[in-house]
């Protein structure tokens, strides 16, 4: 149905965090719309999120109408469709640096850094035969210096699994598991130490952050791909000794990066951290907070279960041998070697976010 406006100026900077529908002229003439989250307003210029992860910004001059919408409906949480959404969501939280689409996939790769910004998101089918789409992951990602890894959610994509098995592709040992919880439902903290917000990682930030590995630069282009990305840090005797990274799509808050410098730990600050960060949430809007962690990182999942999260789901990595273009056994790419019969979940560390500490 065709959505109409009253012509009408409903909303204000103190619907920053809502959802609005707003409509604005162009400049080469005519007029269109945008609904989303309303992230600012400040300085003549509002800042909407659409669904899919861009944003919008909108000069006070072009604003024609504007007024708050309810919250997109929910669907049932554990069903492939509400995973598929999930999935998404989480991927627009940790932009990859290089994507390609085929069909339900979504390529990604980043230089080699985590296997979340370099792996395919497998949420539908290809759309084309199973070995003509596997050739051409394997091309893509050769053509990149890495290997194909598969990031494989439950319940998502069962007939690829076989196809793998077929080529000898084997699933990585660790589940990543992906925790969320109503905002409402999480209670109000108060810091013992105070937390700081900001819009970039710092160098304090970065040097707590031990998943930076051998690609710093292509790190920090992943961490700030997302503009609602937000960096919280305490420091301690002037050093950074807790960190974490949050990002707000479509309603939800997703919880990243993690980590307690090794001299500060058993304090209760990474708590402290993800609790300023479900209070930036909180004051934006974000109705729902999700995370993901590896599920042999037991101390992190017991601090998110006593913070008031849950399971929704989880999903495995597959990967292949190193790429024969990547000749002898090098990535120009991210400037890593594989030895030979080495697949990727082993040669690359662990991806710091999901081995939330």
């Amino acid at each position: 149905m065709e959505q109409r406006f009253v012509l009408a100026l409903k909303i204000s900077p103190e619907d920053v965090g809502c959802r609005v529908s707003v409509r604005r002229r162009l400049p080469e003439g005519g007029m269109t719309d945008a609904v989303g989250q309303l992230l600012r307003w400040s300085d003549g210029t509002l800042s909407v999120a659409r669904r899919d992860g861009t944003v919008t910004e909108i000069t006070e001059t072009a604003l024609v109408a504007g007024k708050k919408v309810p919250p997109a409906p929910e669907r049932p949480a554990g069903t492939a469709a509400r995973i598929r959404d999930l999935q998404r969501i989480a991927a627009l939280g940790w932009p990859a640096l290089h994507t390609a689409r085929l069909g339900g996939w979504l390529l990604r790769a980043s230089a080699g850094w985590t296997l979340r910004a370099n792996s395919v998101l497998t949420s539908a089918p290809p759309g084309t035969a199973m070995d003509q789409a596997l050739d051409f992951v394997t091309d893509w990602y050769a053509d990149r210096g890495l290997p194909v890894v598969f990031s494989i959610p439950d319940l998502l994509e069962p007939e690829l699994w076989p196809a793998l098995d077929a080529r000898g592709w084997p699933p990585t040992s660790r589940r990543i598991l992906v925790m969320v919880a109503a905002m409402a439902a999480l209670p109000p903290g108060t810091s013992v130490a105070p937390v700081r917000l900001a819009a970039a990682p710092d160098d304090g930030w970065l040097g707590c952050y031990r998943s930076l590995g051998e690609t710093p630069a292509a790190a920090v282009r992943v961490l700030t791909g997302n503009q609602t990305a937000v960096f919280a840090a305490i420091r301690v005797d002037e050093a950074v000794a807790a960190i974490a990274r949050g990002t707000l799509d479509e309603g939800w808050l997703g919880l990243s990066a993690v980590e307690t410098a090794p001299e500060a730990r058993r304090r209760g600050l990474a708590k402290q951290v993800v609790r300023a960060l479900v209070e930036h949430g909180r004051a934006a809007g974000a109705r729902q907070v999700y995370l993901q962690v590896a599920d042999d990182n037991e101390p992190a999942i017991a601090l998110y279960r006593g913070l008031g999260f849950a399971e929704h789901h989880a999903y495995r990595y597959r990967s292949a041998a190193a790429p024969a273009a990547a000749a002898p056994n090098h990535s120009p790419a991210s400037g890593r070697t594989w030895p030979t019969g080495r697949h990727l979940p082993d040669a690359i560390p662990r991806d710091g976010a999901e081995g939330t500490r």
